[in-house]
Order: structure tokens, then sequence, then C-alpha cells
């Protein structure tokens, strides 16, 4: 059955993301599976034998999921929600779980997560190896509309497009396919192009218009708004998501080295985003 995933560790910042999750599952009319994990707890106690009563802490995950179902029943009473508790490490938890899933939602930081670092173990782990695009939530508001997404003519930023006007189509809301070029390093419908010292605004809005072409016929109802900025791209990017609801980005752009998953513009947005960010692999595969 299609779902949305979302991991649940009971801090705050879970409890945003289990309400974006819930929202993404009711749009896109599919199942919210709700994931728990707990371990074993760690004692160390040298002169004493200590009895860990491990069906005392399952049955407290079990009524923590409890309550979270009991309060998505009234703000989504037609959703159909699975709760699923497991005993193990939650960066595997979810991981497992986001197998065939059409979205995987984390908070940018869990319960245990140390103040100033955004995001947490298990939202890096996660954007940096789901098969499935994976959605970083903080738990700032969001008073912005639309959808950013950045594109760079790579393979992975063609997969974010993709993604960015289908959420686009789901919110009934723009997208906004941001272009950020530079005059060292010119980029056309493919990527980068050997330098021209000519290269121009104009140029980069021709490629940038050919990018959404390829893309756009799959999807006539979406309302697009092409952005064309002369800067770095994280920064772009950083700067226009307060005005957007999500920001949608490719998992590797160009310049990514084999094997890193995330490259730097994906791993700057994803620290410093004030709203919601998918990140989506080239090779993203869903359950849709």
């Amino acid at each position: 059955m299609a779902k949305v995933v979302v991991g649940f560790d009971g801090s705050a910042n879970a409890a945003t993301a289990v309400r974006f999750a819930a929202d993404e599952a009711r749009r896109r009319g599919v199942e919210l599976e709700l994931v728990h994990a707990w371990q074993d707890p760690y004692v160390v106690m040298p002169f004493d034998v200590v009895s860990v009563d491990f069906a005392l802490i399952e049955s407290a995950g079990q009524e923590l999921l409890d309550g979270v179902v009991e309060e998505l029943k009234l703000s989504h009473p037609d959703l159909v929600v699975r709760p699923v508790l497991v005993r193990g490490p939650a960066r595997q938890a979810v991981m497992d779980a986001a197998e065939g899933a059409e979205l995987l939602v984390v908070g940018a930081r869990g319960a245990g997560g140390v103040v100033g670092v955004l995001l947490g173990s298990v939202s890096d782990h996660a954007a940096r190896h789901a098969r499935v695009p994976v959605a970083v939530v903080p738990a700032g508001p969001v008073t912005g509309q639309g959808v950013l997404v950045g594109v760079d003519g790579s393979e992975a930023s063609y997969a974010a497009l993709h993604v960015a006007f289908e959420e686009a189509a789901l919110r009934q809301v723009p997208v906004r396919p941001l272009l950020a070029w530079s005059y060292l390093a010119p980029i056309g419908p493919e990527g980068p192009v050997p330098f021209d010292p000519g290269f121009g605004e104009e140029d980069a809005r021709k490629a940038l218009e050919a990018i959404v072409d390829a893309v756009r016929a799959e999807h006539p109802s979406v309302e697009i708004e092409p952005v064309v900025v002369c800067d770095l791209p994280a920064r772009a990017l950083l700067e226009a998501a307060p005005d957007h609801e999500l920001v949608v980005v490719g998992a590797r752009g160009l310049g990514g080295f084999r094997g890193l998953l995330l490259g730097s513009v994906s791993t700057q947005v994803l620290h410093h985003s004030p709203v919601p960010v998918i990140v989506v692999r080239k090779d993203s595969t869903t359950g849709s």
C-alpha cells in the first residue's frame, strides 16, 4: 500500500514533522505510517546489579504512539494512521519503514539534538541514504506560499524538479524553479558549459527555460514562476526560502563526489532552511 512514513521520538520538532507528514498523506490519499523506536538503556553500575524493566519501556513507547494517533484522529479524521513500534536504533527503524514509501518525513532535530545544530543524526542519515524523497522539517512556523526548487541541469536537480511540480500540484500553489549562475560557471540545460566571457543573465534564463520545458508537460496545471539569480546557489535558495512553504533540492548537484549523496548546496540548505526541505536523489524510488 502507498504510504508516507514519519519518525516520531516525542520531541516538539518530531511533532511538527508528524503534522507535516499527516498533511502530505492526506493530500496524496495514502496511509500514514508513524514509527517510534526504543532501545535498551545503557546502564553502568559498577557496584550494583540493576534490573531494567524492558516491558515498561516498551509500554511507554506504545502509549506515546497511541497519544499521537488520538490527536491525528481529531485533526485528520479521514486519515488512515498505522503506528509502528520498533525495538532498535531509530535511524534503522525509519529507513526500513521507508522502503517503498512515497515520502519519508523526519524532524530536523530530534529529542537528543544539540542546540544550534539543525540536523540531528536521524535526519542527516535519512537525507544521505534513503532511496525515497526525504522531507526534513524544522520546528519553526511556515508563513510563505509556493514551492521553491533549486535547478542546475544535473540529473538530481531534474529529479527534484519533478517532485517540486508534484508538490505544487498537490498544494495548488506555484512552483518557482531557481537557477543561480555566475560568469565563471555558466550553466546549460544539461549542466556546466564551457567558459564563455559573454555568458550573462539572458543565457541563464534560456537554460532555465529549457530545463523547465523538459518537465512542465507532465504538470500542465501548475503555475510556473522561474527565478534567475546571479549568486551562489545555496545562498540564493536560503534567501528565498522564507517566502515559500517548501524547498526541494537534489541530493547531489554538480561537482558532487561519487559516494557522497549530499552535495554542498543541499547540505547547506538542509542545515539552515527555516522551512521544510525535501531532498531528492536522482534514483529516488517511491511506492506510488
